[in-house]
């Protein structure tokens, strides 16, 4: 789709968009996190790839990724097995999806799921961690895309909906938002 684009090596692209994608959001996050007042909203941008890329992952992984993730350390623990896997390429006999963007928005959703955990045990007072997509998968119509997707006003209203969630709302919370709504990522 975009114009020209020639993708790195596999091991080299798996690395870019999980460091992009994951580790970037994480980083921020641990910056941002202590400034964060009553009633503040975190929006972490996700992508209904996601989903596409937990359906395509081996059951064995599909089971690693609903039961054993219960950490930050955990899901960067997941994220890095992936690059390393991918590095030798044996990231699909290791159970992964074939696409890095996936697998990277995996990490994000998971991460989001935890960081309003971690909210809720430690008191905060009204913080609201959700993800969401952007709508068609992440794609939006810019230059980059060569005005494929959703129109840049409709990929805003996800990111809008969260970040407007009005104060001592009970839900949503941690969850993954599609078209303005709770969305089971992890249903195979």
């Amino acid at each position: 789709m975009i114009k020209n684009y020639v993708p790195p090596p596999y091991p080299e692209e798996a690395q870019q968009v999980c460091h992009v994608n994951y580790f970037s959001t994480l980083d921020v996050c641990q910056v941002l996190f202590p400034l964060l007042r009553p009633h503040a909203r975190v929006c972490n941008v996700s992508s209904l790839s996601c989903h596409d890329s937990f359906r395509d992952c081996s059951s064995a992984m599909q089971n690693r990724i609903k039961t054993s993730i219960h950490t930050i350390e955990d899901v960067t623990a997941l994220i890095n097995d992936f690059v390393k896997a991918a590095q030798t390429n044996e990231h699909l006999k290791q159970g992964f999806d074939k696409y890095p963007y996936g697998i990277s928005k995996i990490g994000v959703t998971l991460m989001s799921t935890i960081q309003q955990k971690t909210f809720d045990q430690e008191g905060a007072d009204d913080i609201i961690v959700n993800s969401c997509d952007v709508g068609a998968g992440g794609w939006v119509a810019t230059d980059m895309t060569d005005q494929y997707g959703v129109s840049i006003d409709r990929g805003a209203l996800n990111p809008l909906f969260c970040a407007l969630l009005p104060p001592n709302v009970k839900a949503p919370k941690g969850k993954f938002l599609y078209d303005e709504k709770e969305y089971d990522w992890c249903a195979a």
